[in-house]
């Protein structure tokens, strides 16, 4: 029986509902990196972004996998970009 895959699509939701919600933003030079904006309100509505758009598009399975998703990232996420801060330190 094939398995879906469905990593790529839990974490490129998480990252898009936490960027929509205005939690945190992107690194001007290392778009990769997410910088944290240490609102608790808009990290509360990146988690109801990211229900909605699984609601909406019928994959409300991947609920918990993508709420741990986007928990995981706002953890990860510092209030500045790690691969600049040691390129400004003088």
């Amino acid at each position: 029986m094939p398995t879906n895959n469905f990593t790529e699509y839990t974490d490129e939701t998480a990252r898009l509902s936490i960027l929509k919600a205005k939690a945190a933003l992107t690194c001007k030079i290392h778009p990769d990196v997410l910088i944290s904006l240490k609102n608790l309100d808009a990290e509360k509505r990146a988690f109801a972004i990211a229900e909605n758009t699984l609601k909406y598009n019928d994959r409300g399975f991947l609920l918990e996998t993508v709420t741990l998703a986007v928990k995981t990232m706002l953890d990860m996420a510092d209030v500045s970009c790690r691969q600049c801060s040691p390129k400004m330190v003088v």
